[in-house]
């Protein structure tokens, strides 16, 4: 990665739709070295996938929290299961955005978003805390996205 490399890819975080023309105007790097440069950004794995940002509010999904879950490694071990197997079956839900491994007293990092409070608070006590070996939530609403 170099230079050129990082103009290409602070383009592309804007706007991902963006002609190889446009993002070689916009770097003015030649619109061959762009063509050459994202094939190899892509074959090395460096972009994974192009994708789209949506405007949550124009979904009716205002409400946004960060749950922390606390596993038991005893119902993990008794089921033989890793905290991978539980965040990927979190991360399944609909409401859930994102669910990453993290350290300290809590083991999973969730991020919901939803319509209400109401659909948020149902997902958490009638289907996150029956998730096997959830053992303890801890739930941090946003009041302001930046």
């Amino acid at each position: 990665m170099d230079e050129k490399d990082k103009k290409i890819l602070k383009v592309l975080e804007g706007n991902s739709r963006l002609s190889i023309q446009a993002i070689a105007k916009k770097t003015l790097v030649p619109i061959t070295t762009v063509y050459n440069r994202l094939k190899k950004l892509e074959s090395t794995g460096v972009i994974k996938r192009y994708t789209i940002e949506y405007d949550n509010k124009m979904l009716g999904k205002t409400t946004c929290a960060y749950v922390m879950a606390q596993l038991d490694n005893s119902i993990l071990k008794k089921n033989n299961l890793t905290e991978h197997d539980i965040a990927k079956k979190i991360k399944s839900h609909d409401l859930v955005e994102e669910a990453d491994l993290i350290t300290g007293e809590y083991d999973i990092l969730i991020k919901l978003r939803a319509c209400s409070t109401e659909e948020m608070n149902g997902y958490i006590v009638k289907q996150l805390r029956e998730v096997e070996s959830v053992a303890r939530t801890h739930t941090l609403v946003v009041i302001e996205e930046m």
